[in-house]
């Protein structure tokens, strides 16, 4: 019985593959979906300059995506609105911050812990994955309050979009992270 064992062992051993993960960064995409009105209609958008780290690779997912970081330039943000945008970034981004840095601290039973540092102040979010063979598709909430002086750049925005917004401007965001890797094994 032991050698039976021992055999079996060797030849899934011997099948072992030694594989390389690596991120696609050009295809990683950062988007939100803010909240308004009483109704609580949703706003999406995202940013077109999200600086990921180049040539980051793993010899596992996990590895991978903890050697991510990322660089989030606000002014870029795109919601498909040129008006909604220059007031998201007059009203709630400039005066925040200029860029959110981030990274991602660690891929466990399909959470990614990921830290995004906002006007200095540094908040851990978990964010739930599903994975496809060539993507991790990861969503959370982040709370505006939980940012300082967050409820500042809140009532900010929501003073210059009262009348469209109903007056009400929700302070949670929903996040989606993608991030698009390639797996070779040897």
């Amino acid at each position: 019985m032991k050698l039976l064992f021992v055999l079996t062992l060797l030849s899934q051993m011997s099948f072992a593959q030694d594989c390389k993960y690596s991120l696609e960064e050009n295809k990683t995409k950062l988007t939100w979906t803010a909240f308004k009105t009483p109704l609580k209609v949703g706003v999406s958008g995202s940013f077109d300059k999200l600086g990921v780290n180049k040539n980051v690779t793993g010899s596992s997912l996990s590895e991978m995506l903890e050697n991510t970081t990322f660089n989030i330039e606000t002014a870029s943000v795109n919601s498909g609105d040129k008006v909604r945008d220059g007031k998201l970034n007059q009203f709630f981004f400039a005066p925040l911050s200029k860029n959110f840095k981030g990274k991602i601290l660690s891929y466990k039973r399909k959470v990614l812990e990921v830290e995004i540092n906002i006007a200095g102040q540094k908040m851990i979010l978990p964010l739930k994955v599903t994975q496809t063979p060539d993507q991790v598709h990861a969503k959370g909430t982040l709370d505006i309050l939980d940012i300082s002086e967050g409820s500042k750049h809140l009532a900010s925005i929501n003073k210059a979009c009262e009348t469209l917004h109903e007056g009400k401007t929700w302070n949670d965001v929903e996040l989606e992270l993608k991030l698009n890797y390639l797996k070779s094994c040897k």
